[in-house]
């Protein structure tokens, strides 16, 4: 499974692991992670895949490199590796999100709901939505928000809160 994972993350980052000449870290961390995403998008299941492995000896250089770019920005070390973690986990949790909540569709299609004694069934919850019973709920269903919208948001909230911290420490 290492290797599989090795596989999948690295084919689409190649030539993202330093920021380009003059790109902030910030940017280079946004666009790294959008690269991780469509990597992991690209192979079914590959959220599950990546999860709990580690990283092979011959990745090791290219995890360095990115650690460098990092402290080269005003990183520790620690920082840097718990900066990339972070991202990694982010990104991998809402692959998985994304790649389970397509598998749902593709097995219930056609299929009867299947309630379960603690939880409402799949056709439940959307008409206690429209039922007034949860105004506040409905009002966020609304907005016709996207994977890649819900992906963007959690991003900057995470780049705008390493901004901070890096902008805080100095």
């Amino acid at each position: 499974l290492d290797l599989m994972a090795d596989a999948i993350v690295g084919q689409a980052l190649t030539g993202l692991r330093s920021p380009r000449p003059g790109q902030p870290w910030w940017e280079w961390l946004a666009e790294f992670a959008r690269g991780q995403r469509a990597a992991l998008l690209a192979h079914r299941d590959s959220a599950l895949v990546i999860s709990g492995n580690r990283p092979l000896g011959r990745t090791l250089p290219a995890i360095e490199q990115e650690v460098r770019a990092l402290t080269s920005a005003g990183f520790t070390p620690t920082q840097a590796v718990l900066t990339i973690i972070a991202l990694g986990s982010y990104v991998a949790g809402e692959v998985l999100d994304t790649q389970r909540e397509a598998d749902r569709a593709r097995h219930t299609a056609g299929a009867p709901p299947e309630p379960t004694a603690d939880r409402a069934g799949p056709s439940e919850a959307p008409a206690r939505l429209t039922d007034g019973e949860f105004p506040l709920l409905r009002a966020a269903v609304t907005d016709p928000l996207t994977d890649d919208d819900r992906f963007e948001y959690g991003l900057g909230l995470l780049i705008g809160g390493l901004r901070a911290q890096a902008a805080g420490d100095r």
